[in-house]
């Protein structure tokens, strides 16, 4: 919705948000990760097969 809203109406501003945004949900993922790694075990595997977290090929 981020980039939705920044490509129909471009700013400064927004260009500030979704960068914000991209960073903050970075971070939110990867602490997601190590939660599930403690949780989950076998989690560390699955994780070395999908090597993508948000975009396919993007780690």
């Amino acid at each position: 919705m981020i980039v939705g809203g920044l490509s129909r109406t471009p700013s400064a501003t927004g260009a500030a948000v979704a960068l914000a945004s991209a960073a903050f949900f970075d971070r939110k993922s990867a602490h997601e990760e190590r939660l599930l790694v403690a949780a989950y075990p076998q989690y560390g595997d699955y994780a070395e097969r999908v090597r993508w977290k948000l975009l396919p090929g993007v780690r």
